[in-house]
């Protein structure tokens, strides 16, 4: 026979059990609106079955003594976890990108109306007015403003792309914009965030060792692991001890409390011409091995094909597989050849006409006289025309001090000051196509690219919406078997008061019986 005690051991085992059940029900609902927080719940077995002392097996296994603890849970699946991740990587990606690229359009407004598509038209209307009054001064000086206006349109513009692409990536001229740049950041805020999960690790594998189970800790780091998959898309191997080993590509990053990896951004040092096919990035990812301080690779760009860094070097990158795509280089790529090809152009009608050489009232005459050979209207900073963009395009200043120096004639007779057929010849590039720019105009070429940069920021916008609308569906599914339900909790907590009261009527019960027996003997 069991020991008289028997009853009251069971009877405070299954007090403790249910007081336990219920602390952790108040546990839940107060961290009901914590984010990350994973509801728990105990994890019961029966205890060992106490020998009734029969030698009759049936009868001996009557006997137990109650429930026990066995551990205390957390309600999460590992797939939804990496399915959340996956999905996460992708729509952080697509976010950053409609991000940036509003940041762009915004900019390449300014090639549109009121911008460089205006200028244009003002700058052919000028030229058309000097052609038809070419010896007076105030239509030669508009004609300059005209020409000056647009290559500050130019200029404009490629300066806010320009620093839009430096807040993202920095900028070689400016060494020091690197670490400061979006990029910079990001980067050494996930090499912070790696260090914060190897500390974590390393708690972790040492209470589930000891046969603890560090539920807090975990949340903790499945946090960590959330926000690290926005920027970057990881692979997620679970070890002994719950402990995680995280690897990128064929990168494994660290692995449990040991980190492999540290992450770097440098400036491309590649010459562009070498990257003619696919794509070139301005700025280079770069991995560096932590335990003999080794570049394993110096420039791992091509891990990142999704996530939020994928979106900052996709908004900056050079395409030349895809040139239509919406990035600040494409753009500006597109913006440099529409600037040389306008400045090649009227530079090569100026250069074969004639000026008026005010001084002797009459035309220039290069032919016999060399020094009058009319100098080019559209130059870069520097006065050369080899290198000319849209950034440093300008107006020759010697032009600009002597609006006379502009060669609106072409006669031969020198003392024909009144002829504006050079001037007329540069009003109609307005009508001219040019091979080099996809066999358009000038303004066709440009409402061309505001056109494409308008499709693409749709289709990129469409994206991110359609992947928004993925990850609130998998957030609602997540949430529903990690989050707290309070109505739950409620049956819950309702379902273990009255097991504890029942618990406690066992307990009253026996010890009535004890004390009857006591007061017999």
């Amino acid at each position: 026979m069991p020991s008289s005690m028997f009853g009251i051991y069971t009877a405070q085992r299954s007090l403790q059990l249910n007081q336990a059940a219920i602390n952790l029900i108040n546990n839940n609902i107060a961290n009901i609106n914590t984010p990350g927080y994973s509801k728990q719940r105990l994890e019961l077995s029966q205890k060992v079955v106490m020998s009734t002392g029969s030698n009759i097996g049936s009868v001996a296994a009557q006997m137990g003594v109650g429930s026990m603890v066995d551990t205390v849970t957390r309600n999460r699946e590992t797939y939804f976890d990496n399915y959340y991740r996956s999905e996460s990587t992708t729509f952080n990606y697509y976010k950053e990108l409609d991000s940036n690229i509003s940041l762009i359009e915004d900019a390449a407004n300014e090639l549109d109306e009121g911008g460089i598509s205006d200028a244009f038209v003002q700058f052919y209307d000028a030229s058309h007015k000097l052609s038809m009054d070419p010896v007076d001064s105030v239509t030669r000086t508009n004609f300059v403003q005209k020409a000056m206006d647009l290559t500050q349109n130019f200029n404009n513009t490629a300066n806010q792309l320009t620093s839009i692409q430096e807040n993202l990536v920095g900028n070689s001229a400016n060494p020091g914009s690197l670490d400061k740049s979006k990029l910079g950041l990001i980067t050494s805020e996930l090499n912070t965030k790696f260090d914060a999960l190897i500390e974590l690790n390393r708690v972790i594998g040492l209470s589930s060792a000891m046969g603890t189970a560090p539920n807090g800790l975990m949340d903790e780091r499945d946090r960590l692991l959330d926000k690290i998959a926005e920027y970057v898309p990881i692979e997620v191997t679970e070890k002994a001890n719950n402990n995680l080993s995280i690897a990128i590509g064929n990168y494994e990053i660290l692995d449990g409390d040991t980190k492999h990896i540290e992450f770097g951004v440098e400036f491309n040092t590649e010459s562009m011409g070498a990257g003619a096919e696919g794509s070139y990035d301005p700025t280079v990812i770069t991995l560096t091995r932590i335990e003999d301080d080794v570049v394993v690779n110096d420039n791992a760009n091509d891990l990142f094909d999704t996530g939020q860094i994928a979106g900052v070097l996709d908004s900056v990158s050079y395409d030349f597989d895809d040139p239509d795509k919406l990035t600040t280089n494409n753009i500006m790529a597109k913006l440099n050849k529409l600037a040389q090809e306008f400045a090649e152009a009227v530079n090569n009608i100026q250069t074969a006409g004639k000026y008026i050489v005010i001084e002797e009232n009459r035309l220039s005459d290069p032919v016999n006289n060399p020094d009058e050979v009319p100098e080019n209207i559209f130059v870069d900073e520097n006065g050369d025309i080899a290198d000319i963009t849209a950034s440093n395009l300008s107006v020759n200043g010697n032009i600009v001090k002597d609006v006379f120096k502009i060669a609106t004639a072409t006669s031969d007779n020198v003392l024909e000051k009144g002829d504006g057929s050079n001037a007329l010849a540069i009003a109609q590039l307005r009508n001219e196509y040019n091979s080099d720019l996809e066999n358009a105009t000038f303004e066709d070429f440009l409402s061309s690219v505001v056109g494409k940069i308008g499709i693409e920021s749709s289709s990129i916008k469409q994206s991110y919406e359609a992947q928004d609308s993925i990850m609130k569906n998998i957030k609602t599914k997540r949430e529903s078997i990690m989050g707290v339900n309070l109505d739950e909790e409620l049956t819950d907590l309702l379902k273990y008061q009255r097991a504890y009261e029942a618990s406690a009527k066992v307990l009253n019960s026996v010890n009535k019986a004890l004390e009857t027996i006591i007061n017999i003997v």
